[in-house]
């Protein structure tokens, strides 16, 4: 993870002057890769273990740790390690999925629709080349436009911008969100939360994921 972040800090700093979406590109390449090196890594550590039958093959490990006499404790470690892990990053994704149910009750029980500014939406999505349709909800309970859903997206809107914004503002707004659903932004942010609730115990994935 050190090395990562460490090469996504260089790599950000030679494109300061690039377009945002080269560095959005190198953010989210950042957090994919702080995923897949321990998760490869640790596919090679099972399959090694089972084919050779020991516990672990690391060079770097000191040799009183495997040692016989010193297997149970370090099995007790082991799985107290892991059970602070698994602890946390449950609680974090339980947060996520707390978080993506109130967006679909708000949006399903709470949320009104917008004739005209529905019309406007859905030729804005057309003209931007969003083949799925997009919906329009009205919230009370948000400070500004969200997007969620992934085959079925859907723009939320505080109802303040409704009748307190100019019209070519809340039309800039909604151009902005539809940018994300073109990108499949969404999706991408489910990811990234999910890779932060496995990863939360290293500063680098906070400090990439802050930056996407």
């Amino acid at each position: 993870g050190l090395l990562i972040g460490c090469a996504t800090a260089l790599a950000l700093a030679a494109l300061r002057n690039a377009r945002p979406e080269a560095r959005y590109a190198v953010g989210c390449g950042a957090l994919l890769a702080c995923l897949a090196w321990p998760a490869a890594g640790l596919y090679l550590r099972l399959a090694d273990t089972e084919a050779s039958g020991v516990l672990f093959a690391n060079p770097l490990l000191p040799a009183a740790l495997l040692v016989p006499d010193s297997l149970p404790d370090l099995h007790l470690l082991l799985r107290a390690i892991v059970g602070v892990w698994a602890l946390c990053a449950a609680v974090l994704a339980a947060r996520m999925a707390l978080g993506m149910l109130w967006i679909g009750r708000s949006a399903s029980r709470m949320g009104a629709s917008h004739a005209s500014w529905q019309a406007r939406l859905s030729r804005m999505a057309q003209d931007a080349g969003v083949t799925r349709p997009v919906r329009l909800r009205i919230l009370d309970g948000i400070a500004s436009p969200l997007t969620a859903g992934i085959w079925r997206p859907m723009v939320l809107v505080p109802a303040t911008l409704i009748t307190g914004m100019p019209p070519q503002l809340l039309e800039a707004l909604l151009a902005h969100e539809l940018a994300h659903i073109r990108r499949h932004d969404y999706l991408l942010n489910l990811l990234q939360n999910a890779i932060e609730a496995l990863l939360f115990f290293h500063p680098a994935v906070w400090w990439i994921s802050r930056g996407v």
